[in-house]
């Protein structure tokens, strides 16, 4: 096990605060709304996906590659308790997926309430990693709460670690006055004084906590985050704005503007109402008036925009269609799958660590409903559905499923699941099975009069 910035068995309490110093020295010298990197500093690529002034890129590729991994999925557990649970998670996912695409990481850490069971999202910008075991994360530190009280802000940090020997889960928290890092009693702040600062779950076979990571590579063996979706493609998307500014700037210098003899203005130089003026266009008399109003070069900023954009596409590992059209135009469901098959390789990774981290949560639901004593199938099954219609043809499949079973290589309740995907197979081959018993017996008419 890996001890990297530790708060371990020994020392913890100094090393657990020593960290936050470490992490947090330079935190309100910024703002709380901006992450922070792994030595206190903004991290760059938080901050590009946190932007709201400027076109925002990484939430652009976020946004979209969150509705290509997650549109028409459903997730069910076929134990009610688990499901619960697991539904409250799920009907976020669209933020923490697209958090996950943005930021590189997302921790997600159940908790309790009472008789109920939630799950908190922390962004690596609020979490940095303190032990790993292999490739494993397996202790964080997160800042899980920042309160002001008497003119001071005080910050509830919290720590997770796992003993893989003792199967121990760790929870630590701590109070620190921000200015200086100065430990203070929990106590001290009304809304933390019922938290306890120190548990130890036993009987843990893994940690409690799960992640969901980007696939984006951060190309370092070193560092202890997740990487974006447009790690790396700084450059691109700077030439895209500095294009954005240049085209903008265009229209601004060739707005239509009105030139006029000196005769029309008066002494301020505004235009002389109190007199008339007449002009005469011809071949012997020059007009008063003469109009500025040049052609804006809108084609070719267009094209080296779709040049950046396509440029950009295949740096972040997509194929076209998240900034370029899509090249879908009379396509069947084969060309279009083959089309996109960059990107839909990208949300099949991300797919994968979605569906990991769904089992750790199911796993924790089931150690925390054993300690508040709310009971729980001790076998459950975690069903994933994901949806596939935008590069599928459904009436394709449909019919492939219909003469499957017609040579008895498909089940009846197959078909089902295919019209209803939100059934588990149990409830389908119940369904199933209750429909051919109250089927009528067929009429077979009588030619011989018997």
């Amino acid at each position: 096990m890996n001890n990297i910035g530790g708060f371990g068995a020994t020392n913890r309490a100094n090393g657990f605060l020593y960290k936050f110093r470490l992490i947090f020295k330079n935190l309100f010298k910024k703002t709380l709304t901006e992450p922070l990197g792994e030595s206190g500093e903004e991290s760059a690529w938080e901050s590009n996906y946190r932007d709201i002034i400027r076109a925002n890129f990484t939430e652009i590729f976020a946004n979209r590659l969150t509705n290509y991994t997650l549109c028409e999925s459903s997730v069910s557990c076929d134990d009610e308790s688990i499901n619960e649970a697991l539904q409250s998670a799920v009907s976020k996912w669209y933020k923490w997926v697209q958090m996950s695409y943005g930021i590189g990481r997302v921790f997600l850490i159940p908790y309790v309430v009472n008789d109920s069971v939630y799950t908190d999202i922390i962004p690596q910008s609020r979490a940095w990693t303190t032990h790993m075991r292999g490739d494993d994360i397996i202790g964080i530190g997160t800042l899980s709460d920042v309160r002001a009280k008497d003119r001071e802000r005080y910050a509830r940090i919290t720590s997770f670690l796992w003993d893989a020997e003792a199967k121990t889960f760790t929870i630590e928290n701590k109070a620190v006055r921000l200015n200086g890092g100065a430990e203070v009693p929990l106590t001290s702040i009304e809304e933390w004084s019922t938290i306890e600062p120190f548990v130890v779950i036993q009987e843990c076979e893994k940690p409690l906590f799960a992640y969901v990571d980007c696939p984006k590579d951060n190309r370092s063996t070193d560092r202890l985050q997740g990487a974006p979706i447009t790690y790396g493609c700084d450059q691109t998307i700077n030439e895209i704005l500095d294009c954005f500014d240049q085209y903008k700037e265009e229209f601004r210098l060739k707005e239509t503007w009105l030139g006029v003899d000196r005769a029309m203005l008066d002494k301020n130089g505004q235009p002389d109402r109190s007199r008339l003026y007449k002009t005469f266009i011809g071949k012997n008399t020059e007009s008063l008036f003469e109009i500025f109003s040049p052609d804006i070069r809108d084609s070719s900023y267009k094209n080296r925009i779709l040049d950046l954009f396509a440029r950009l596409e295949k740096q972040v590992g997509t194929s076209n269609g998240i900034l370029t059209p899509a090249e879908t135009t009379n396509a069947t469901a084969t060309q279009v799958r083959r089309s996109m098959y960059d990107t839909l390789a990208l949300v099949e990774r991300m797919r994968g660590s979605i569906e990991d981290a769904l089992d750790v949560l199911g796993y924790i639901y089931t150690v925390y409903f054993g300690i508040i004593g709310r009971q729980y199938e001790a076998e459950y099954t975690i069903t994933k559905t994901w949806g596939n219609s935008m590069v599928t043809d459904e009436a394709d499949e449909f019919n492939k499923l219909i003469q499957g079973k017609s040579v008895g290589a498909v089940k009846t309740e197959e078909i089902r699941r295919f019209i209803f995907p939100t059934e588990t197979p149990e409830e389908a081959e119940a369904i199933v099975k209750e429909i051919e018993e109250n089927k009528p017996e067929p009429i077979v008419p009588d030619f011989f009069g018997e």
